[in-house]
C-alpha cells in the first residue's frame, strides 16, 4: 500500500495497492482497475473526480475518472494537475519518436513537445495554463499557447488572483530577475524562492532578491532595504493597503511593516506574521530570553 491521498473535502482516500504483481488504486474502499504499476494520484479541487498514472507494458498513460487515455514511454511524477474548477487535467508524458520530446496534455490532447517541461500552473479562472518549457538550451515560459523571451532557466510561474497577470523568476548567465506580463525586472544575484507574490487585488507584485551580501525586497520594482538577511517572507494584509516582512541586521532581528523598521528583538520566533485584520498584524518574538506576543496597530 503507498501513502493515502485525501480529498480536499476530506470525505474521500484513494491509494494505490499491490496484489502479486498487479498494482490497482483503492477508491473509499473499492479497488479499481489492474495495471502493472501505478504513479501519482490526483483528487480534483471538488473532490469529485480522481486521476492516476498507470504502466502496462513499459507504456505510461493518465487515468481519468477510470477511463484511460493515450500511450507515452514515460509520465512525469508530480502530474496530472487539476484546473481550479476541476473542468480540467493535464500531465507531462514523454514520446520516444522525434528524438524523444515531453508533450503536454491537456483534457487528451497535445498542446505541444519540448525537451523538457517545468512546473504547470493554471490560471486561478481556469481558462488558461502556463508552463516553462526548454527548446534545445533555452527556456520559455509558455502562456496561453503563446512563447515568451528565451532565460538560461526559469522557475515556477504564479498567476495573480484575478487571473490577468503571471510572474515568475528567470536566470540569465548568472543573474537573476523577475519577469511580470513579459516585462524584465531588474538584475539581481539571486531571487529568494517562495517570496514572488502578488497582492489579494491583483494591483502590487513584491519579491526578494540578493545582491552581493546584502538582500532587498522589491514591490513594484522598488527597493527596500539593504538587509543582512530575509527572514520571513512578504505578507500583504487582506486588503492590498500594507506589507510585513521580517529581517536580520546584525545579530538583531525585527519586521518591516510598510518599509519602516519595528523594534529589534534577539529574534522572530517561528517565522510567522499574522494579520488579524487589514490594520493589525502579531508575531511572537524573542528578547533577553524571554518569549513576546507582539501586537501591532497600522495607523493611516
Amino acid at each position: 500500500i503507498d501513502i493515502p491521498v485525501f480529498s480536499p473535502d476530506s470525505r474521500h482516500i484513494a491509494y494505490s495497492a499491490k496484489k502479486g504483481s498487479k498494482c490497482s488504486v483503492v477508491l473509499d474502499g473499492k479497488q479499481m482497475k489492474e495495471y502493472e504499476g501505478i504513479g501519482t494520484i490526483v483528487l480534483s479541487p471538488d473532490s469529485k473526480r480522481v486521476a492516476y498514472t498507470a504502466v502496462v507494458a513499459n507504456k505510461w498513460f493518465a487515468v481519468l475518472d477510470k477511463k484511460p487515455e493515450n500511450e507515452y514511454d514515460g509520465m512525469v511524477s508530480g502530474t496530472p494537475v487539476f484546473s481550479p474548477d476541476s473542468k480540467h487535467m493535464a500531465y507531462i508524458a514523454y514520446s520516444s519518436r522525434d528524438g524523444g520530446k515531453w508533450p503536454l496534455v491537456v483534457d487528451g490532447k497535445e498542446m505541444g513537445q519540448y525537451d523538457d517541461i517545468g512546473t504547470v500552473v493554471f490560471r486561478p479562472d481556469s481558462k488558461s495554463i502556463a508552463y516553462p518549457a526548454r527548446v534545445g538550451n533555452r527556456w520559455h515560459m509558455i502562456t496561453d499557447g503563446e512563447m515568451g523571451h528565451n532565460y538560461d532557466g526559469i522557475d515556477i510561474p504564479i498567476f495573480s488572483p484575478d487571473s490577468k497577470h503571471i510572474a515568475y523568476s528567470a536566470k540569465i548567465f548568472n543573474k537573476w530577475l523577475v519577469v511580470m506580463d513579459e516585462k524584465v525586472g531588474e538584475q539581481y544575484d539571486g531571487i529568494v524562492a517562495g517570496t514572488t507574490v502578488f497582492s489579494p487585488d491583483s494591483n502590487h507584485l513584491v519579491y526578494c532578491a540578493q545582491l552581493g551580501n546584502k538582500w532587498f525586497t522589491i514591490m513594484d520594482e522598488e527597493r527596500s532595504g539593504p538587509h543582512d538577511g530575509i527572514l520571513i517572507a512578504p505578507i500583504f494584509s487582506s486588503d492590498s493597503r500594507h506589507l510585513v516582512y521580517g529581517v536580520q541586521e546584525g545579530k538583531k532581528q525585527f519586521v518591516v511593516m510598510d518599509g519602516k523598521k519595528g523594534k529589534q528583538y534577539d529574534s522572530i520566533v517561528g517565522g510567522r506574521i499574522v494579520f488579524d485584520s487589514p490594520s493589525s498584524y502579531h508575531y511572537i518574538a524573542r528578547d533577553h530570553d524571554k518569549g513576546l506576543l507582539v501586537e501591532e496597530s497600522i495607523r493611516g
